[in-house]
């Protein structure tokens, strides 16, 4: 069994380095105290964080003891219960004091309510839409059925389903062709103006020079 009391020498604020068989804490400040054997785990850790002092209550860290396990090979081995820190205590003897390293300090999880993210402003602007069917729109009894949506929402379905009505419907890639190039209209020059009164007609007009044009323009026409 060790003694009553069990003088402590705490490493805190560097560095444990234990891969190999001889445990250094590097840089750090030191500290000495002594404790009883009698006390648990949660009681000296909270001894050892009041003789070191750390910057914040929200600090939580680990806790190593030095252990000779012959000439030869000297381990840290963790501090985590009362099982364990019995252990040490009981093999005190090993040393002249136990040395405890104060190892990962890490902030510690708090139990505050958790920060809801803002809102886009989208989600602020709802408005009620009307959702009806095509065949129940004709009936004037039928009852018309609302639904929230977000205008985001209603931006990201628009242009997917059945296309609007004023929506310009593209025709189909079919085969080419050639267009028909169409044949100039050739205007007939006027018979004389004694024509309409006298009844003449292209081949009777007396006027000879607007006959053969006409009769001239009529073969163009005609090709």
């Amino acid at each position: 069994m060790g003694s009553p009391n069990v003088p402590i020498i705490c490493y805190y604020n560097g560095k444990l380095i234990d891969e190999d068989r001889n445990p250094r804490y590097i840089g750090g400040d030191t500290k000495v105290g002594v404790v009883s054997n009698t006390i648990g785990f949660m009681g000296f850790k909270e001894w050892i964080r009041d003789m070191v002092k750390p910057s914040s209550d929200q600090i939580d860290f680990e806790i190593k003891c030095w252990y000779r396990i012959d000439e030869h090979t000297v381990i840290a081995i963790k501090v985590d219960n009362d099982h364990s820190l019995k252990f040490i205590f009981d093999h005190s003897l090993h040393c002249n004091g136990i040395m405890a390293y104060v190892v990962n300090q890490l902030p510690m999880e708090t139990n505050t309510m958790p920060i809801h993210p803002r809102l886009p402003s989208y989600a602020a602007d709802e408005e009620p839409i009307a959702v009806i069917s095509e065949s129940e729109s004709d009936d004037p009894d039928y009852p018309i059925v609302t639904a929230e949506k977000t205008n985001q929402e209603v931006k990201s379905k628009r242009g997917v389903g059945r296309p609007r009505k004023n929506n310009k419907i593209q025709k189909r890639a079919g085969r080419w062709q050639r267009g028909v190039r169409r044949q100039p209209k050739v205007q007939v020059p006027p018979h004389c103006s004694k024509c309409r009164k006298l009844g003449h007609n292209r081949r009777t007009c007396p006027n000879t020079t607007h006959n053969s044009g006409s009769e001239h323009s009529v073969k163009i026409e005609t090709l």
